[in-house]
């Protein structure tokens, strides 16, 4: 049985007149207040006054509280010291120890609680009355160090007056005052309240009555759930169990909840798990899904849907199957299905809709078996999130021997279409939205309706019930799940279907230690009929300008519109790139458009030196000679319907307006009358004229003279920038018309 890490708060105040003569020490109260609840209790320690009726602090029983960390704190102290004249008092102190009363103090000492004077007022023995205070914010400061073990334990204290003539103790004549309190590991839920406050990380909670978590999340150690009782997580809460599970009644997650048992605990009883996932979909959508518990009924997962409209993936000849499936099947699992919408479902509104997977919780490891054929274009598995948390993707892969296993990459399926071949041209573009562990996500085809709003993409997270396509390094890899993959995380993931949104607030329950920034940024391509697609490029360690297979994702395919950086022969929708970021580095891109027309290319997102420094990205247009910096401003250009390869370019560095390569005395530029001038002690053999923008203008040829005169008629004022290439190298120069 845990303890409760939930602190329980003792509010103690001691208050009362005390003469600095030792047969005039009266009265102290110490009042105590459970944290979160308003009403206190005085208690009394008397030393020959009255109490007043309140309840004596000597053998007194404080009462039973949850166990935790730092269970007792002090939230403030008054006093009121009578002091005659010819005394001084120069500090004024409560003292207090808790320990377990079996084992008594030993060496334990007490928590020392210093006090402030305060205004003075004048008194009838010619002194003062000196109120001696201290008062401590938020939750007040500690009287003990915690309980790490369940039991009765004693609340020992005494009070000290230090004057100018010695120190004066109210101790109950050295013995000291105590009461008593109980520890518990166990706090009980009754279907209203807490019998003896929240548990917390140290605690086992009990519920015996029926409870719905929509306020905080809870980490706790063990949890019963008696029969005839369900606790119900309502969306973005979760429920972590450090300890182990006997569940005899139902548990409820809720669309976004978690559900999270650690790395060795244990989930046994007679109970259920019900798990609850909204999703959009139209007529003929598809989803990849995964169940979370055992037992779930294929067909009545979704009940509407044809029943040869359920699939497995067929790795070997990458196509979707339904052989072997009927109405007794269930959900394996860490498996992957693809289910299209119900035929109640509108072909071109999407229905938002609850669907539920009932049966017991998947916990420990699960293994799944993977295929490979031969083939560079093998290996597609699909799989799926086989526990009703969340997982992180990037544990997935690096547990046991699963990097032996798979590469480091995974795809979500997005986009509505019947589901005959998980690739193929027949798509309007790109339907998987990519991740890549320490490198990152990024979103599929989508119809952009603002140019300015980063796109949507994975994060690192795999939401419960979703399936999801690994690659196997080879044939009979096995993938293993185990609950240290698991997340309660609720904020970095996103359920992919046809109409997938970010889900998640600005809470976040989970422990996990926080990712590294890293320099890198996403770049849009839309086409003329709003089509978007994105890709990722990041400089991360162990990357080369290569191809990195853990780090890289080749596109499925092509498709009708695509957007990719070229490393050839490869088209990537990730590239990885090495660090540091180099001035020198450039790549180039390449698109498919389905449409001729008015087409952009943008900066989608950007993180790191790209963010904090604005680290310049030149976009150059190599048929127009255009050189554009997107973190300035999107680039808009006429393509006709067609693959290109060729003509766009990434630069860190404005090539066009460098510094020149040759010595600067070998050339010379100037105006003279309606035309630029160059000339050299060497021959030119061309000289290129751009605008500030970068724009190529004017291209003179030379013929092996060593001046090339332009003509500037029709240009207009401003400054211009000549690229002179001689026989020696390229030069640029500044000019003003």
């Amino acid at each position: 049985m845990v303890m409760n890490k939930k602190l329980i708060l003792f509010t103690i105040m001691l208050f009362g007149f005390i003469t600095i003569e030792a047969q005039s020490i009266l009265n102290v109260y110490p009042i105590f207040k459970k944290r979160h609840e308003s009403a206190t209790t005085a208690y009394c320690v008397n030393n020959g006054g009255s109490c007043s009726g309140n309840p004596a602090f000597e053998g007194a029983n404080l009462g039973t509280f949850v166990s935790g960390g730092n269970i007792l704190r002090l939230a403030g102290i008054q006093s009121v010291v009578n002091r005659c004249a010819g005394q001084t008092v120069t500090a004024v102190t409560a003292h207090f120890r808790s320990y377990l009363t079996a084992s008594g103090p030993g060496s334990l000492g007490f928590t020392a609680a210093a006090l402030a004077k305060g205004t003075t007022t004048p008194n009838g023995c010619g002194g003062t009355n000196e109120p001696w205070n201290a008062a401590y914010s938020g939750d007040g400061t500690s009287l003990a160090t915690g309980f790490a073990t369940p039991g009765a334990y004693t609340l020992e204290m005494y009070y000290s007056i230090t004057t100018s003539t010695g120190t004066i103790l109210l101790n109950n004549a050295g013995a000291n005052y105590k009461a008593s309190f109980i520890i518990t590991a166990d706090t009980t839920w009754n279907g209203t309240a807490w019998n003896y406050g929240k548990p917390a990380l140290q605690s086992n909670a009990i519920f015996a009555g029926n409870f719905n978590m929509s306020g905080e999340s809870l980490s706790v150690n063990n949890i019963t759930v008696n029969s005839g009782v369900t606790v119900s997580l309502q969306s973005e809460r979760s429920l972590k169990i450090n300890g182990n599970v006997v569940n005899n009644g139902t548990i409820i997650v809720n669309n976004d909840a978690t559900y999270l048992l650690v790395d060795g605990s244990t989930s046994t009883g007679t109970g259920k798990v019900i798990v609850r996932r909204e999703a959009n979909l139209r007529k003929d959508d598809y989803t990849y899904w995964s169940s979370p518990v055992s037992g779930q009924n294929l067909y009545n997962f979704s009940v509407g849907t044809p029943t040869n409209r359920f699939y497995l993936y067929n790795e070997a000849n990458d196509r979707f199957h339904s052989t072997g499936l009927n109405a007794a099947s269930t959900f394996s699992p860490g498996v992957g299905y693809a289910i299209k919408g119900k035929d109640t479902y509108s072909p071109t509104s999407p229905a938002t809709e609850i669907f539920t997977f009932e049966g017991k919780d998947h916990n420990g490891n699960i293994t799944v078996n993977l295929n490979r054929t031969a083939g560079d274009d093998k290996g597609y598995n699909l799989i799926g999130n086989p526990y009703p948390s969340n997982i992180n993707f990037q544990n997935l892969f690096n547990y046991g021997t699963n990097r032996t296993s798979i590469f480091n990459k995974q795809w979500f399926w997005t986009t509505l279409n019947e589901v005959v071949t998980q690739q193929g041209s027949n798509y309007a573009g790109n339907n998987y939205a990519t991740f890549v562990a320490g490198v990152g996500g990024v979103g599929p085809s989508y119809v952009s309706g603002n140019i300015e709003e980063p796109s949507l993409r994975p994060l690192g997270f795999t939401k419960v019930g979703q399936g999801f396509l690994v690659q196997a390094r080879y044939n009979n890899a096995l993938l293993t799940f185990n609950n240290s993959i698991r997340s309660s995380n609720t904020v970095d993931s996103i359920f992919f279907n046809k109409s997938a949104n970010k889900e998640g607030d600005d809470e976040d329950e989970d422990d996990e230690e926080p990712q590294p920034t890293i320099d890198r940024f996403w770049l849009k391509f839309v086409n003329p009929k709003n089509i978007a697609n994105t890709i990722l490029v990041a400089h991360i360690p162990y990357a080369t300008n290569g191809y990195d297979e853990d780090y890289e994702v080749n596109l499925f395919s092509l498709g009708d519109d695509a957007f990719f950086s070229v490393v050839d022969p490869y088209k990537f929708q990730i590239q990885a790139r090495s660090l540091p970021v180099m001035n020198s580095d450039s790549f180039a891109l390449g698109y498919v458009s389905s449409e001729a027309g008015e087409a952009i290319i943008a900066l989608d997102d950007k993180e790191g030196v790209f963010k904090t420094e604005s680290k310049a990205i030149y976009l150059k247009d190599s048929q127009t000679g255009t050189v554009t910096n997107l973190q300035e401003g999107y680039y808009t250009f006429n393509t006709a319907k067609q693959f290109n390869d060729t003509r766009f370019s990434i630069m860190y560095e404005n090539n066009v307006l460098s510094t020149n390569t040759t010595k600067a005395q070998e050339v010379s530029v100037y105006k003279q009358n309606n035309e630029l001038v160059a000339k050299s002690n060497v021959n030119i053999s061309n000289v290129e004229v751009f605008d500030v923008s970068g724009r190529m203008i004017k291209n003179a040829v030379g013929n092996n003279t060593k001046e090339i005169r332009i003509n500037t008629v029709g240009l207009n004022k401003g400054v211009y920038i000549l690229k002179i290439t001689t026989a020696k190298g390229i030069t640029t120069k500044k000019v003003i018309i």
